[in-house]
Parts: C-alpha cells; structure tokens; sequence
C-alpha cells in the first residue's frame, strides 16, 4: 500500500511493474489524485491494482507553533481535514486495510515515488513477517534532525539524540499494521 498522488504513467510502471515482475501476486492499494489520468486507470486495471481517489478538501486544522507550516498546506485528504495531508496516509491506509477482507497476510506500507522491487517483498527464501518492523534510516539521520527536532520537542516536550525510523517504509502483519497505523494517526492529531 503506499499513497501514490500525482504522478505520472512511468512512476506507476516502475513501482507496480517491478513489483509484479517479482512474481507478486497479492493486492495492490494506492492512494491517487482525483486528477488522475485515464491511462494511469487503465494500467491500474491492467495490473489489478486497487486505486482509491481522493478526494481534497479545506484544512481544519491549525498550526499553534509560532512558525508557519513549511509546506503551506491549505488543502487536505477527505475525511481527515484536522491533519496535515503528508500524514493522512496514516489513517487513509488503515481504512483501506481494514475494508479489505481478503487483505490478510503481511502488509507492506511504503513511498512509490522512490522505489522498485527485484524480489516478491514476502516471497520463497525471504524471513515471515511477524509483529512490526520498522527500518533505520542512515546512522546521520537522527531525531534532531530539523524536520523531527522541533515536532518532536514541541509535541512531546523532549529532546533527544536517536537513530530515526522511516515511517515510509513499515511491514507487519495485518494486526499489526492495523494498530500501529491507528496509532500513528493518533500522533498525528496530537
């Protein structure tokens, strides 16, 4: 699952080509744009993927730090206008998780832009997803970091120096997942 808005044709090629090149064969979710072009629809369907739009609506949240939201943001993802549409994908890919049904084995949440497979993520010779695993990022890239440093301290009222975990890249098992999105949805709102 990932949220995959804006982007053209080739992005979508590269992320899902490559990953059903691997022999994949389970589902597909993205989040899209509601300007997404035909023929990004067609490949979807083509390739079996499950597109959901969405749909943009005015922000209501409000940014009580004495700096100004860096990314300017006035529009967010529908139903979840109370946060910063960078991090609706939170709550957007439990919905779509827990909707899914057949959706039952290990779950990959991750950035489409920036990525391609050379293996099925859960295929032969590859450990069982148990739990969550998260990811480090690179040993430089830690909690203060100014993109974390000031949410961190402003949210939380600490400081500390870390290791930093991608939250763009996560793999569980559906309960798992389910938990840790809605929690992370919680941290988001707060």
């Amino acid at each position: 699952m990932g949220m995959a808005s804006g982007y053209d044709l080739g992005t979508y090629e590269r992320f899902v080509g490559t990953l059903c090149t691997t022999g994949y064969k389970g589902h597909i979710i993205l989040g899209v744009s509601p300007a997404v072009n035909q023929n990004v629809l067609d490949y979807f369907a083509y390739r079996n993927v499950t597109a959901n739009i969405l749909k943009w609506v005015p922000c209501t949240y409000k940014d009580d730090s004495k700096k100004s939201d860096i990314f300017r943001e006035t529009t967010c993802a529908d139903p979840y206008p109370d946060i910063k549409i960078q991090w609706s994908r939170f709550p957007l890919a439990r919905n779509w998780l827990a909707e899914c049904k057949t959706f039952t084995g290990p779950v990959l949440v991750m950035d489409v832009r920036d990525s391609i497979f050379q293996l099925d993520p859960f295929g032969p010779g590859l450990p069982v997803v148990t739990g969550l695993q998260v990811f480090e990022e690179r040993k430089n890239q830690t909690t203060l970091h100014w993109l974390t440093k000031g949410p961190i301290f402003g949210c939380k009222s600490v400081m500390y120096n870390d290791t930093m975990y991608c939250s763009r890249t996560t793999i569980g098992t559906r309960a798992a997942m389910l938990k840790y999105l809605e929690l992370m949805y919680g941290e988001m709102k707060e």
